[in-house]
């Protein structure tokens, strides 16, 4: 009501906090392609890997997870994923 502006870094307010001028953050899907697209070929783009996951329930921690997987199918069909719910 005072006119000032709230940002945010890496999430927005929860429902009930008011209005966000801007938020400052990444894409999850974003964050999990480029976390593939580094360990692939740090792999020699074959091998086996495990991902432990962020909290399922997340959107944060699925779209994460998706990025992830969708990349190593499309640029590294050569490893495989071993997929763990960790909860953060």
């Amino acid at each position: 009501s005072a006119g000032v502006k709230v940002v945010t870094v890496g999430a927005g307010p929860d429902a009930g906090y008011g209005n966000t001028f801007m938020m400052v953050g990444a894409s999850p899907e974003s964050q999990g392609r480029k976390s593939c697209e580094q360990l692939g070929p740090a792999l020699g783009s074959k091998g086996k890997v495990l991902e432990l996951q962020g909290d399922l329930a997340s959107d944060v921690g699925v779209l994460r997870s998706k990025g992830f997987n969708d990349c190593i199918k499309e640029k590294f069909p050569d490893i495989k994923v071993v997929s763990q719910p960790a909860n953060w």
